[in-house]
């Protein structure tokens, strides 16, 4: 991961933070929006997922609350995250 975000820095003369989180937790997205509070960003890559290879039938509870913490409720919390900063610093997005 070091060596793409050098290799980013590099090719495109950008700023990139790497931040090492749980996307799980629930206060993952207010982690992550405040560690990012000081940055012009008006581009947000999710690239994270959570999956099993698995039959779906056979997943738990447990399993389904990472499918929907990762795959949903983090991407929605950090779009309307992002949204508002924008729309309050008066940027479209």
């Amino acid at each position: 991961m070091n060596q793409l975000a050098k290799k980013i820095r590099t090719v495109f003369s950008v700023k990139i933070r790497q931040i090492h989180l749980d996307l799980v937790l629930p206060e993952a997205p207010d982690v992550l929006l405040q560690s990012t509070a000081d940055l012009d960003c008006r581009l947000l890559v999710y690239v994270a997922a959570y999956s099993k290879v698995k039959s779906f039938l056979s997943s738990n509870k447990e399993e389904f609350e990472k499918y929907i913490g990762v795959n949903c409720r983090m991407p929605l919390q950090l779009i309307h995250g992002f949204a508002k900063r924008l729309t309050e610093q008066n940027r479209s997005w």
